[in-house]
């Protein structure tokens, strides 16, 4: 940082894998409400989450802001849930930084093509053709949270695939 560069995605992985799973990939098509809290209960059903507070390694420690990622899609949107913890998620600035498919810093400061709301949890719908995602892709981000220009936390590089034609058919349940 001090170079004024972006430390590479890679340093946000743990050198050891875990065999522990801790996160899952979206199961089917989803399209919260952006309101900044969970409207009801199987909104985000069938998103993907990762249990951010238990990954990370001895190079990157939960630090207790951010605890659970979820992301999910539909035919228009990249939906991306996160969870905070004990502190007050309004008083925060948050980035979400892409790095595939195509790089991409979304900052949520200001209202624009991105749709976001910081309320109980932070909501935001990210169009498909912002981020740049075809009909099957694996995506790789990060989130980070400021507080007073100040980086406080950031997630590990979380990874999730995309598939939007027979998303279903992959993955059907009984």
């Amino acid at each position: 940082k001090k170079i004024g560069e972006e430390p590479p995605p890679e340093l946000f992985s743990p050198i050891n894998k875990k065999t522990e799973i801790l996160s899952y990939q979206p199961i089917d098509k989803i399209t919260p409400v952006i309101d900044g809290r969970l409207t009801y209960f199987y909104e985000w059903y069938n998103a993907g989450y990762a249990d951010v507070k238990r990954m990370g390694g001895t190079m990157q420690r939960f630090a207790g802001l951010i605890t659970t990622v979820y992301c999910g899609f539909d035919e228009k949107n990249l939906y991306i849930r996160f969870d905070v913890i004990n502190h007050d998620i309004a008083s925060y600035e948050y980035a979400i930084n892409f790095y595939k498919p195509q790089n991409l810093k979304i900052t949520l400061d200001k209202p624009g093509d991105i749709l976001f709301n910081i309320e109980e949890i932070g909501e935001v719908a990210i169009p498909l053709s912002l981020v740049n995602i075809g009909d099957e892709e694996m995506i790789e981000f990060a989130i980070s949270a400021r507080e007073k220009g100040t980086e406080v936390d950031r997630t590990p590089l979380l990874r999730f695939s995309i598939r939007l034609k027979d998303t279903s058919l992959y993955n059907w349940t009984v």
